[in-house]
């Protein structure tokens, strides 16, 4: 431990037969947690490892994007693997944490007209509306242009695949709860839009 940094050591003393097996283990599980942090920045291309590794990440990075350390160094056999920086970890924090599902619950509890209005819903089936597209806990919302802000819920995707946080233009008709109230959208087509390439694919089932 030195002012203003935070080292994970990860090693094995050889005298002790238990934690030299251990360091068999845990340099590769260390490789792999890596491996998660440096695809979620993009060096890989498509984000690697299940929610949990992608989760012990963004907690890892927690404490120097909250400004409560200066650096995270993560050290392997005594080589120093990769290191977290303020910039880096500010990254990590923000693409392997999803935000509170209240935070979209809450939007989503906005009133009809704020959701989808008489003009939206018709373009919706016509020409479609812009909108980015955004995954929490398995569930699909819809960012719309001039939406203020509301996330809308998703329904009915079928065989359509979406990407995480990229743009599109959504075709369909407007979801209604049991007493008319518009809910969210049913999806039929959504095309990417701005020949943006996916980052992370999701295909609803």
């Amino acid at each position: 431990m030195r002012h203003g940094s935070i080292e994970i050591v990860l090693d094995a003393i050889g005298s002790a037969h238990k934690l030299l097996e251990a360091g068999i283990y845990l340099a590769p599980f260390a490789s792999h947690i890596v491996d998660v942090a440096q695809s979620a920045l993009g060096i890989f291309g498509m984000p690697i490892g299940t929610k949990a590794d992608q989760k012990l990440v963004a907690s890892i990075a927690n404490p120097v994007a909250k400004g409560r350390a200066q650096q995270i160094n993560l050290v392997i056999h005594g080589n120093p693997t990769f290191n977290i920086t303020s910039e880096i970890a500010a990254q990590l924090v923000e693409r392997l944490s999803p935000p509170p599902r209240e935070a979209f619950e809450q939007a989503a509890q906005a009133t009809q007209l704020m959701m989808l209005d008489e003009q939206q819903h018709h373009r919706l089936m016509a020409d479609g509306l812009i909108g980015t597209a955004l995954q929490v806990d398995g569930e699909w919302y819809a960012r719309l242009e001039n939406g203020r802000g509301v996330l809308v819920p998703i329904f009915n995707l079928g065989g359509v695949i979406l990407a995480h946080r990229d743009l599109y233009r959504f075709q369909g008709y407007a979801a209604q709860g049991n007493r008319g109230e518009i809910i969210g959208i049913n999806v039929t087509t959504a095309h990417p839009l701005d020949g943006h390439q996916p980052n992370q694919v999701f295909q609803h089932i």
